[in-house]
């Protein structure tokens, strides 16, 4: 199957199932996790948001739960939306639970969307060093500056540009009683694509 990153990098995987299956045998609480009924913000050091101030992150938490980027509640209610609302709601999250988040002492970007794909993991996605690290390589070639909110807009453009083949995995894993979210599926995809 054919996907694309950021609508700069395409890359093939040629066996998308298997390769999820492997990464949930390797690590078998990937298998459920997505699926854990009761999520607080202390499930985040089990996708590596350890050390930080729970306290403080979770007032951060309670301050943005009305954002209507998290009462979408997953991924396809989403898409439903027009372009112009998606981005908003995308917008305003990363300008203000985002941000907030990252001005707490001991929280990076990574942490943040870690920690919100904790609590929400069918609708936010984890961004990590490396994939931020790729983002801002195209943007240098591009001449353009970072920003958390374009990178979140850019990240769910991805996420919509690749919604057919993510669609086809997640409905064959969902019957071999993978409990992935379809935004996890495509982390697993694009780790994938980078780190080899």
């Amino acid at each position: 199957m054919q996907f694309t990153l950021f609508n700069r990098i395409s890359f093939e995987i040629t066996y998308p199932i298997a390769l999820i299956e492997a990464v949930c045998i390797q690590h078998n609480f990937y298998r459920t996790y997505d699926l854990v009924e009761n999520r607080t913000i202390r499930l985040a050091n089990k996708i590596g948001a350890r050390g930080f101030p729970l306290q403080e992150a979770q007032g951060v938490i309670d301050k943005y739960n009305n954002l209507s980027l998290l009462n979408c509640g997953n991924i396809d209610k989403l898409w439903l939306k027009r372009p112009e609302e998606r981005k908003a709601y995308i917008k305003e999250f990363a300008n203000t639970a985002i941000n907030a988040l990252c001005r707490i002492n001991s929280i990076c970007l990574t942490k943040a969307t870690k920690i919100y794909h904790t609590l929400y993991p069918q609708i936010i996605p984890m961004i990590d060093n490396q994939l931020q690290e790729k983002y801002k390589e195209i943007l240098k070639s591009e001449n353009r500056d970072f920003s958390i909110s374009q990178l979140f807009i850019d990240f769910y453009q991805t996420l919509y540009d690749n919604k057919e083949n993510i669609d086809k995995i997640h409905n064959v894993i969902s019957q071999n009683n993978i409990g992935l979210s379809k935004v996890r599926v495509f982390d697993i995809i694009w780790w994938s694509c980078l780190k080899y």
